[in-house]
């Protein structure tokens, strides 16, 4: 069986609670096959680090986020999020990454680019390659479009040397990440080794490659890099697991829940970024979550002084 065969009996397992000691054991195995089909490709990424100086530089890059189309065509929980990351970003400039302007940005071998052309290379999995060779090159934030801020980033910690999310519940272990690390939401300075390791990884990857091994070949890769230690992945999982936005998967599966200030308190009192999606729900009831977010009618700044000051 294929690995897209295997990662659909992954899904249906992890629908039923009862067989999660069972899925648990099947993605372990899973992920074991997949991390090994890869190592070649890591192995040899890691080796291209070799020799090089760390060298220490402030991370003043921007917020790096993409719409291929332009924001003016993006459904409008997108425009929304994005424009959420230009009134919390602290005096950082967002860039959204469009087909337009991306080769202002990028350093990319064009084999990517006419992969992308092919249908070899996805949106989504170019997506990937994106945001590593963006770090790698100018450091910054990347974030998904699909991001929603809710008051200001914090500068030192999301603008620091390294940043991730991580502390997610994955019962079945469906991912190979267990919750360590969020590639849609990763940052740091242009001197971080993980970027330039992700960034060689995937040029590599696809030199030699036509179709992905697997879905998330980015999460496999990094995965390589946490157990073998290369940049600051494993240190921030190690130190700082589960200490970022804890409740950023859970304000949409309410989205179209009527809107409810209590609940919103309670969200936002130790969260500030939520992960959404633009494909559902089409829209959004009067008075949603998402019906208050699309009108700016939903308080951003919720949190008081008094419960910022206590999180730190």
């Amino acid at each position: 069986m294929n690995n897209d065969g295997k990662l659909f009996i992954a899904k249906g397992l992890k629908r039923i609670p009862l067989l999660y000691p069972l899925a648990r054991r099947y993605n372990k195995r899973r992920h074991t096959v997949i991390g090994k089909q890869v190592e070649h490709w890591c192995a040899s990424a890691a080796r291209q680090l070799e020799g090089h100086a760390a060298v220490t530089v402030p991370n003043d890059g921007p917020i790096w986020v993409l719409w291929w189309q332009g924001v003016e065509t993006a459904p409008a929980i997108v425009r929304a999020c994005i424009a959420s990351m230009e009134r919390n970003a602290g005096g950082r400039k967002v860039v959204v990454i469009t087909r337009d302007n991306v080769q202002d940005y990028v350093d990319m071998p064009e084999l990517i680019f006419e992969k992308m052309a092919s249908h070899a290379i996805t949106l989504t999995h170019f997506s990937d390659i994106l945001r590593f060779n963006l770090l790698h090159r100018y450091g910054g934030l990347w974030m998904d479009a699909t991001l929603l801020v809710s008051s200001s980033l914090d500068e030192t910690r999301c603008f620091g040397s390294f940043f991730t999310c991580s502390g997610f519940v994955d019962p079945t272990h469906f991912f190979v990440t267990k919750g360590k690390w969020t590639g849609f939401f990763i940052g740091g300075s242009s001197s971080e080794p993980l970027f330039a390791f992700m960034d060689a990884f995937f040029q590599t990857y696809w030199e030699h490659n036509d179709q992905l091994v697997d879905y998330f070949l980015i999460d496999y890769a990094l995965d390589y890099a946490y157990e073998h230690d290369i940049g600051s992945l494993r240190e921030w999982v190690q130190t700082q697991y589960g200490k970022d936005n804890p409740h950023l998967f859970d304000l949409a599966p309410i989205i179209a829940d009527s809107f409810d200030p209590q609940v919103w308190k309670q969200l936002t009192a130790d969260t500030n970024v939520f992960k959404l999606s633009w494909k559902k729900p089409k829209t959004y009831p009067a008075g949603s979550y998402g019906a208050c977010i699309l009108n700016q009618q939903i308080p951003f700044q919720l949190r008081s002084d008094t419960d910022r000051n206590n999180r730190n």
